[in-house]
């Protein structure tokens, strides 16, 4: 499924809400349907691609190739993580504090949001950001990758040695014929 350009979707739809990047966040329903009035729009709007290229993290919004340009462009966006599309934005934030996850808890093994760590269950637990949660987990799963092909090669090497007994096995009987 293709995610579209909320601001696109707009213009297309008449409401005026195009460049106002503060209303295209203001809250997530808001975005699911503009998000669904772009899906009418494509088919109105030939000359113009709603389809989104990027998705603004910080701004929790989908956006076009025209409508992207100040994230890439102005230092103001400097610090807004782009993503590629998506459209399951809703997965990323705590359904109970509408906040996008930011943490790891480590004694739950789940994604918090930061009111989820100070007020709500998991206060008090052992919380990582995602970022060194990712990090730490490559670094579990490089070894892990590691010790595999290890047990991998070894495993063909033995093949191969045996392989090389066999056909030893077999010019010794031949011969001995």
């Amino acid at each position: 499924m293709t995610d579209y350009c909320p601001s696109v979707a707009a213009e297309a739809s008449g409401t005026g809400a195009a460049g106002d990047a503060t209303s295209a966040a203001s809250d997530s329903q808001e975005r699911g349907e503009k998000q669904e009035a772009a899906a009418g729009a494509a088919s109105t709007s030939a000359t113009t691609s709603v389809f989104a290229v990027k998705t603004c993290l910080k701004c929790e919004v989908s956006m076009c190739q025209e409508h992207v340009r100040p994230h890439l462009e102005l230092p103001a966006f400097r610090e807004h993580p782009l993503t590629e599309p998506m459209n399951d934005f809703w997965k990323r934030k705590c359904p109970d504090h509408d906040e996008i996850y930011r943490y790891y808890c480590m004694d739950d093994k789940v994604c918090v949001c930061n009111a989820c760590t100070i007020e709500g269950g998991h206060s008090g637990h052992t919380i990582k950001t995602l970022k060194n949660t990712m990090k730490d987990l490559k670094v579990t799963l490089d070894k892990q990758l590691y010790r595999v092909e290890r047990k991998y090669s070894m495993a063909e090497r033995k093949l191969q040695e045996q392989k090389e007994k066999e056909r030893q096995n077999k010019v010794s009987r031949d011969n001995h014929r």
